[in-house]
């Protein structure tokens, strides 16, 4: 199982794209598939959820910084800056409101787990006999706004375009 694990995102990584920075992506999260099958699942259970969201959020920033990189110096200049290493004094990055709030609301859903009584929630609101129609009416708002934005930007290529 775990050579099956390691194989399966080393192809992930190269299915990507042919470079480095892919391949090391790839090794990454199945390494840590591994890991989380031998040590994690049974460790984690007794650490607070809060924490459990944490370090999950640290290692999925890792693996984007390492995914995001062109070159693999690169990759170890953004996780020595994401972690405080980087010899610079680094540069603060100005984010607009448009940004802040997609910040706000993605760390929002990252750690919904987290909040106290969030289970209590969403059993609740499963109950609720306009479940569906509130679904409904904020993905129809959610596509709107996304087509809107998508109609008053510039170009943007294709996200697999450099690939």
């Amino acid at each position: 199982m775990y050579t099956n694990l390691l194989l399966c995102f080393f192809l992930c990584g190269l299915w990507h794209g042919a470079s480095w920075t892919f391949v090391v992506w790839g090794l990454y999260h199945g390494l840590f598939l591994v890991f989380d099958k031998i040590f994690w699942l049974d460790f984690q259970k007794s650490l607070p959820r809060v924490f459990n969201n944490l370090i999950t959020f640290l290692f999925i920033m890792i693996g984007w910084g390492i995914f995001r990189a062109e070159s693999l110096t690169q990759a170890s200049y953004y996780l020595s800056a994401l972690l405080g290493l980087s010899p610079s004094e680094g540069t603060f990055i100005y984010l607009n409101a448009n940004i802040q709030v997609s910040v706000i609301i993605g760390l929002a859903i990252c750690f919904r787990t987290a909040i106290p009584k969030f289970e209590q929630a969403l059993a609740l609101y499963k109950k609720t006999p306009w479940k569906e129609e509130y679904e409904l009416a904020v993905t129809l708002v959610l596509l709107l706004a996304s087509i809107a934005k998508l109609a008053t930007t510039s170009f943007s290529p294709f996200l697999y375009f450099r690939f």
